[in-house]
């Protein structure tokens, strides 16, 4: 913030700064000036508390640090700093909790003038300094400085600490500040705005937001770190050298200061520097000298001139050493001035070479972006000639269909799938095509109830000269798994009526069969006959010849180890029979 005329610090002013009473109570808690101090006794004492028994002559350390970091005394967790706590549930903490300057009648009795001119101190900085955030050099603990220029008023600078880092000083965005000092009148440095501190900030944002450097023209985020890039970091900004005081009056941009500390003019006011300090502690030797007893002034003159030959004789030498390391730091300037080229040149042949390869993969990139497409066909070809080959490898041309399915119990819970179908089979080579399909969870009517397994005509190659309707009867046969071979049974003979049972005019008819065929409780029981190791076996056969019922389940139940020849002779027998 700019100066004002205005700025006038009344003691009833003061007064009313009471959050800025609170941040001085809290960093006198939080770092008292002492850490405590020492009483001896002059009677014998006993502790009230501990009775712990004290004689006269001990000595009894009076912590305030302690006191102050002891959260038996206070509400809020005193390792916070948090100057709202004197206002709040603090504000009546015990009258020794807090004793920076002692207690009692031999407390100090400057206290008083302390924090006054504390106040006063934290006011005017307030009115005249920008507080920034110096970055994570200087929080990790380095000495720095931040600064803003005003036009008729020399440059403010803040120390921060070298114990944490933070600035000693406070947050001129802080709340309690705001509120306390909101009538303090200022001027803005960037513009020709001037009001009360109320209304500050509200006129940053609006008109400064993103200040812009006056030498480089980069933008910054806050007029606190618009200080901080001038201060340390702005390339373009013309600083005086640190010897102009010496001879060396020179005013260069920033970025060419390690230059200028190579130039004539600079080595000569490090050699004007080394001579006053030589001259200076030559003068000092002879006012020693002036000051002694006649007596030993001819000895004093004479020692003191053999002191300044050595000690001249060492500057020069300091001198000639400089001039080697002067002379070896342009070499070495030289050096690297050559090797900055190279690898300037160097880089631009790998800019060139990087847009090169850029270029290329974005080439490839078009590229296999163009193929993506037919890829994916590729793999849904690649998919379907497994499915076909899956298919094939179980094919049956008997009209039976032995059905192994795997994972059922993941599938079932999980639902991923609604329905699963089985692979094709036929009733001869040049017969009907058919297929099944399994709802894990039922279908309709019977979703999550029982399992609906259904029967589907597919569209054949000799279906032309086929009959139809297709009256045939079906059965599904759902295998016991255990020696007790209680297999479940159950067929139905299809509704001629039916599209389902018509010619096929589609890759597929409608399914049709048996919604509930099993009931789910049943298999999803434990330890069931029917899924073991999450895989169940179910057999589909269409009857062309009308088998008795009383048949049904005896070839149901016959060994699926045998071949068709085998199977179809036991039948045969047991019709006789």
């Amino acid at each position: 913030m700019g100066y004002s005329n205005r700025q006038d610090l009344s003691l009833d002013r003061l007064d009313s700064l009471v959050y800025l009473d609170c941040v001085i109570n809290e960093v006198l808690r939080f770092s008292p000036p002492s850490i405590g101090t020492l009483r001896t006794l002059t009677i014998d004492d006993r502790l009230p508390q501990s009775g712990t028994q004290l004689f006269k002559g001990d000595q009894v350390d009076i912590p305030f640090h302690t006191l102050a970091r002891d959260t038996r005394l206070w509400s809020i967790d005193p390792e916070l700093f948090y100057p709202e706590r004197f206002m709040g549930e603090d504000k009546n903490h015990h009258p020794y909790a807090l004793i920076p300057f002692g207690g009692g009648h031999r407390q100090c009795i400057g206290q008083d003038l302390a924090r006054f001119e504390l106040k006063v101190i934290a006011a005017r900085l307030m009115q005249h300094v920008t507080f920034g955030d110096g970055g994570p050099e200087v929080n990790a603990g380095s000495i720095s400085t931040v600064y803003e220029i005003h036009e008729n008023r020399p440059t403010s600078n803040i120390q921060y600490s070298t114990d944490c880092g933070r600035m000693i000083g406070f947050d001129s965005k802080n709340k309690g500040f705001r509120n306390d000092m909101q009538t303090l009148a200022i001027e803005c440095s960037l513009c020709e705005w001037n009001d009360i501190l109320k209304n500050y900030e509200d006129h940053l944002q609006t008109s400064h937001p993103n200040p812009s450097c006056e030498y480089c023209g980069m933008t910054c985020n806050s007029t606190n770190d618009l200080g901080i890039h001038k201060l340390n970091y702005c390339d373009k900004i013309t600083i005086c050298c640190a010897l102009k005081d010496y001879g060396c009056s020179t005013s260069v941009i920033r970025v060419q200061m390690s230059e200028h500390y190579r130039t004539e003019q600079h080595q000569i006011a490090i050699i004007t520097v080394i001579r006053r300090l030589f001259s200076k502690s030559t003068n000092d030797s002879h006012e020693r000298a002036t000051t002694m007893d006649v007596d030993l002034l001819s000895h004093s003159t004479i020692s003191s001139s053999d002191n300044t030959t050595i000690q001249l004789q060492e500057v020069c030498q300091t001198v000639d050493i400089l001039s080697d390391g002067v002379s070896t730091l342009s070499e070495d300037a030289q050096r690297l001035n050559h090797e900055s080229n190279f690898l300037r040149n160097l880089i631009e042949t790998l800019t060139q070479d990087f847009a090169a390869l850029k270029l290329s993969i974005q080439e490839k990139v078009t590229y296999l972006d163009g193929i993506k497409p037919n890829q994916e066909v590729f793999h849904q070809d690649v998919a379907s000639l497994t499915q076909q080959v899956d298919d094939i490898q179980f094919v049956s041309y008997d009209g039976t269909l032995l059905w192994r399915i795997t994972n059922f119990a993941t599938d079932a819970q999980s639902e991923r799938q609604t329905s699963i179908y089985s692979p094709l089979f036929y009733s001869s080579p040049t017969g009907y095509k058919m297929r099944a399909r399994l709802y894990l969870n039922g279908d309709e009517n019977a979703r999550h109830t029982h399992i609906s397994l259904f029967f589907v005509l597919m569209r054949g190659e000799y279906d032309a000269i086929l009959k139809f309707p297709f009256n045939y009867k079906v059965t599904f046969c759902l295998y016991d798994q255990t020696p007790d071979q209680r297999h479940i049974i159950d067929s139905f003979r299809p509704d001629t009526k039916s599209n389902s049972f018509q010619r096929p005019r589609s890759e597929m008819n409608v399914a049709s069969g048996i919604p509930k065929f099993c009931p789910l409780e049943v298999i999803q029981r434990e330890g069931n006959s029917y899924v073991r190791d999450d895989t169940l076996f179910i057999k589909i056969m269409v009857d062309f010849g009308d088998m008795p019922k009383t048949i049904l389940s005896f070839a149901l139940g016959l060994n699926p180890g045998f071949s068709m020849n085998v199977q179809q002779a036991v039948i045969k027998q047991e019709t006789e029979k």
